[in-house]
């Protein structure tokens, strides 16, 4: 893991508690044998939500980009991406 951050509401400055999940985001390294094979781990997503209307303010969901997924996605402009670039 080469990057973690809050993101999303929190991250925006716009989080309600108690209303508002959270959510993190990052960037790691795929292993030498994922990287020059064909089985690739690009992009990994979990949630503790995902229940019928929504995550609640308990939940928490990660999404993590191998650092290859995240500049291809990055170098296209893709807003999501970008704002890795700007969390301190």
């Amino acid at each position: 893991m080469i990057q973690a951050f809050i993101g999303g509401s929190q991250l925006h400055g716009a989080k309600i508690d108690g209303t508002d999940d959270t959510d993190w985001y990052g960037v790691f390294i795929e292993p030498p044998e994922k990287m020059i094979g064909l089985d690739r781990d690009e992009h990994f997503v979990f949630t503790t939500g995902g229940k019928e209307g929504g995550n609640g303010p308990q939940d928490v969901d990660v999404c993590l980009y191998s650092l290859r997924k995240w500049a291809g996605v990055a170098a296209k402009g893709n807003p999501s991406a970008l704002h890795f670039v700007f969390v301190a």
